[in-house]
């Protein structure tokens, strides 16, 4: 499946350069670190030349043969990247809702104790996801895989500072877009839609309501059932290849 992948390596290989470029081994180990990674870091090069330019391309496309154990063991510190979607609702975003609830109750113009407290502990779901994110971005050696996953998240991109949306990406990043990228377009547009779709049971009733009308409009699950009617001609392509079918 993954060999499917060919042919935006070659898309994004040859972005860029004119039919009279001629690159030298070295300047092939870099385009190829910059267009497959995040672009080189301290050492790699030397790696990359040194195991072969077409070797080290190939072991991308098979990250699950790639050792990452030193960055799995730094995420194991970041708890709620562990956590269901129904986990993370309950764990942090309800309380913060009653929270917000019992301040109204009082008809307090500040902050209580207990809603700063919530909002405090809220945070780390996002900290928690934008760290593992950078993680993997500047330490994994999946490069190509976190490219992926950096695509595909930003094409079916959930806007982090709306609502209760924050509370829900790290399910939604780790359960829809990671386990699919490699695999067909149809697939994963069909993933995002379902999933997005799915969370919202995991809300009051008083807050799918206020979503429903900016959820018809923009979120993924819209965009991406508005997508599939027009995306017939692209239901054999992998997710590797869309942007050639």
């Amino acid at each position: 499946m993954k060999r499917l992948a060919l042919p935006l390596v070659a898309f994004v290989l040859t972005t860029g350069l004119t039919p009279h470029s001629k690159l030298n081994e070295h300047e092939r180990a870099v385009h190829a670190l910059n267009r497959l990674a995040f672009g080189p870091r301290p050492g790699d090069i030397d790696k990359v030349l040194k195991d072969g330019i077409d070797v080290w391309i190939d072991r991308q496309l098979h990250p699950d043969a790639i050792p990452d154990r030193a960055v799995e063991a730094r995420l194991q510190n970041m708890p709620t990247l562990l956590l269901s979607n129904g986990a993370i609702m309950d764990t942090y975003y309800k309380p913060l809702v009653e929270a917000r609830r019992a301040r109204k109750a009082e008809d307090a113009t500040a902050d209580t104790p207990e809603l700063k407290e919530m909002r405090q502990k809220g945070r780390e779901v996002v900290e928690d996801l934008v760290a593992q994110r950078i993680i993997r971005a500047a330490e994994s050696d999946r490069q190509l895989n976190e490219v992926m996953v950096d695509f595909w998240f930003n094409h079916f991109n959930i806007f982090i500072g709306k609502g209760p949306d924050r509370f829900m990406i790290t399910s939604y990043e780790r359960d829809t877009i990671r386990p699919r990228i490699w695999g067909r377009f149809e697939d994963l547009l069909t993933a995002t839609a379902k999933s997005w779709s799915s969370t919202l049971s995991a809300l009051t009733p008083a807050t799918r309501r206020r979503m429903s009308p900016s959820w018809r409009a923009s979120s993924p699950a819209g965009r991406s059932i508005n997508a599939m009617a027009h995306s017939s001609s692209g239901r054999g392509c992998t997710t590797a290849e869309r942007r050639s079918c």
